[in-house]
């Protein structure tokens, strides 16, 4: 499968076997576009209608559970457009799909002490990535203090001092890193369209 210029694996490196904690991890990516097996998809209870955006994440997570086993192809096999306006370019929305897979799991499943603190750590990454991605779009909409909020709040997982200057910054000069980021924002755009 293509992403841009580069294959899943490359972008989303995905190495070792692919158990629930390998997943939960992060470690191990599963594309969306599989061969499967249709008892075992059964089994693990197919894809979930109220999972919208994330739902296949949820679906390899009660696949590993209910004892299906998942392996990789390294060959292309297909290709995959991303486009802007995709439901997965929304970043808000797929932390909050992630932290809810992440509950479900750790409320329907049988988990062990690992697996529930693997679910533990890497809620508290989307989490932060929540309040992070929160606070970039309550900045560009102009409501400079919640933005502050939530920049604070992912700071307290990522412990960044670029974030904290940012907070900062929002406090004190909003209008002026407004324009720093609508610059850089335009200079991105610009070279990912030319590549």
């Amino acid at each position: 499968m293509g992403l841009g210029s580069a294959t899943t694996h490359q972008s989303v490196p995905s190495e070792g076997e692919v158990t629930f904690q390998s997943l939960v991890e992060l470690r191990c990516q599963v594309y969306i576009g599989v061969t499967a097996k249709r008892d075992v998809l059964l089994r693990a209870g197919l894809f979930d209608p109220d999972r919208s955006v994330i739902e296949d994440f949820d679906l390899w997570l009660h696949v590993v559970k209910a004892g299906g086993r998942i392996a990789y192809h390294r060959r292309v096999l297909a290709w995959y457009r991303q486009r802007r306006d995709a439901q997965s370019a929304d970043l808000v929305r797929m932390a909050e799909r992630a932290i809810n897979a992440l509950d479900k799991a750790a409320r329907t499943l049988d988990l062990s002490s690992s697996e529930r603190d693997a679910v533990a750590k890497t809620r508290a990454f989307f989490w932060a990535n929540l309040q992070l991605n929160l606070g970039k779009r309550t900045f560009r909409s102009g409501d400079f203090e919640a933005a502050a909020r939530h920049l604070q709040e992912a700071n307290v997982y990522f412990r960044r001092r670029k974030l904290a200057l940012a907070g900062w910054l929002m406090r004190l000069a909003p209008h002026l890193l407004l324009l720093v980021y609508s610059v850089r924002e335009k200079s991105l755009l610009s070279a990912s369209s030319r590549s």
